[in-house]
């Protein structure tokens, strides 16, 4: 009997086989399952689920706080929308702007596979950026 592949019991000093504690875990696994996470947690698809039918509820009294885009000529204008590169903001384009950038080069990096180029910084001539006094570095 070779000690590496079987496993003691701490509490009664009987071997297991991997096999024995496999089916042990399996189990006891099942157990938990049924007695614990089924009766008191949602888990996966019911939660897809509900989350789905909120916001189709909430689309439909036209209380949804999210973003919905509805573009003109269906699946064609997506289509066109999603794999057209967008062309870059101007260098002083506002938030709002900036925003619909990113959403737009993400969903075509998205579909396509192809990222695109960061917009452009936002323009110098804010405030300075304050330094310490001193020499700096860790000693300074």
């Amino acid at each position: 009997m070779d000690a590496q592949y079987w496993y003691r019991c701490d509490h009664c000093g009987y071997m297991y086989t991997p096999q024995q504690v496999q089916a042990l875990v399996y189990s006891l696994n099942q157990e938990l399952q049924e007695a614990y996470i089924d009766t008191n947690l949602e888990v996966e698809g019911d939660l897809r689920r509900e989350r789905t039918q909120a916001i189709k509820r909430l689309s439909e009294i036209g209380a949804y706080r999210g973003r919905v885009l509805a573009l003109e000529r269906g699946f064609e204008g997506w289509r066109a929308y999603a794999l057209v590169a967008p062309p870059p903001p101007a260098p002083g384009a506002t938030p709002e702007q900036l925003a619909a950038y990113r959403l737009r080069a993400g969903l075509h990096a998205a579909m396509t596979g192809v990222k695109a180029p960061p917009p452009p910084a936002a323009p110098a001539g804010g405030a300075p950026v304050k330094r310490k006094a001193g020499g700096g570095g860790c000693s300074g």
